[in-house]
């Protein structure tokens, strides 16, 4: 679930995050960020070099993924503003983005020796290992790792988002709706891991007295989910189609494919599914949000994690720094938005979620 409408490129993505960052740092001459032109030169690159941190009692390092837009964006602008709202004059922190793994394992072995009490690590590609994440974390520093693993290294924490739980609360929800004995439509992208996982999930959550019709496989994008669902229904029979009772899309573009195509064939043919119970899906994009919030013509909603889930790894990495005992895996929970409470989570971020 990444898309979304807002785009900014990267340099004012950087300049977003130093500017948190450096509001979160000031305290004394000490300190790197304490004037204007400082602030400037930070802002090109988003990075303090090796040798600035900052001189607080305490001192949390976030590293994550670089975005322009999506739910990587929205976290990177959570994690800036939960930060930037925690520290004190004791408790500073540095945020760094990265747009690839050698670059984030660059990053994190420049704080190597530095006066860095906790690291937070949202791995850019979790396949690549992170030499520098480990290099930190042998010398000392408690790592948090979080919606990744990091190859090689026993983090002091981890902070989770399971994607089938996505599916299988989707799968809850067309239960729950009342469609025992009736079809689901399903429209997934195979090729995208994280919708498989989630239609994994979501087919085994289904009671067996709901059959699945699997539409299309290859939804990458909303035409094409739309384009499937279009030509899907112009060969069914009138009983197929009144034995419908719920639509699964996988992810955001598809789930939103559905929707528009759906609301499209209607205002032309007249009602597809005459016994249609609830649509639902995963995705939090700002044009499915505004979707929701806009039509309530059919009971739809979606499912996903709010990219505020990088606080709750913020949280842990400074209760280690406190001495605090802490869980060794800590789940996110998932929350769901329809026509009622879409509007309340495109406020702040234009829409926070993944």
């Amino acid at each position: 679930m990444k898309l979304k409408i807002k785009r900014i490129s990267k340099g004012l993505l950087a300049a977003a995050l130093v500017l948190s960052m450096a509001a979160g740092c000031q305290h004394n001459e000490t300190e790197t960020i304490t004037d204007a032109s400082q602030e400037t030169a930070a802002q090109t690159t988003g990075n303090l070099a090796n040798g600035q941190t900052v001189m607080k009692d305490t001192v949390i390092a976030v590293s994550m993924p670089a975005a322009s837009e999506g739910w990587d964006y929205d976290a990177a602008r959570s994690a800036g503003a939960y930060l930037s709202s925690i520290s004190s004059d004791t408790l500073g922190y540095i945020l760094f983005t990265a747009s690839s793994a050698q670059e984030q394992s660059d990053q994190l072995d420049s704080l190597v020796g530095e006066n860095i009490h906790a690291a937070v690590v949202y791995p850019v590609d979790d396949s690549q290992p992170l030499q520098g994440a480990a290099n930190l974390k042998n010398s000392g520093v408690p790592v948090v790792e979080f919606n990744g693993e990091l190859s090689g290294i026993t983090p002091d924490a981890s902070v989770t988002m399971d994607e089938g739980i996505l599916g299988r609360n989707a799968a809850q929800s067309i239960e729950d709706a009342g469609c025992e004995g009736m079809n689901v439509l399903m429209f997934t992208d195979e090729g995208n891991a994280q919708e498989a996982e989630r239609t994994q999930r979501f087919e085994r959550a289904l009671p067996s007295g709901i059959s699945t019709i699997s539409v299309a496989t290859g939804c990458a994008d909303r035409d094409e989910a739309n384009e499937a669902l279009t030509d899907w229904l112009s060969g069914q029979e009138t009983d197929t189609l009144a034995n419908v009772g719920a639509v699964f899309a996988s992810g955001e573009e598809s789930l939103l494919g559905v929707l528009e195509g759906l609301a499209s064939y209607e205002a032309a043919n007249g009602t597809a599914f005459p016994n249609l119970k609830i649509i639902a899906g995963c995705g939090s994009s700002n044009d499915l949000l505004s979707w929701l919030n806009d039509n309530d013509a059919y009971s739809a909603q979606t499912w996903f994690y709010p990219s505020e889930a990088i606080n709750t790894a913020i949280d842990l990495a400074r209760d280690i720094t406190n001495g605090s005992s802490v869980a060794d895996t800590a789940a996110v929970e998932a929350v769901r938005a329809d026509h009622s409470s879409a509007g309340s989570y495109m406020a702040g971020f234009d829409g926070s979620g993944r």
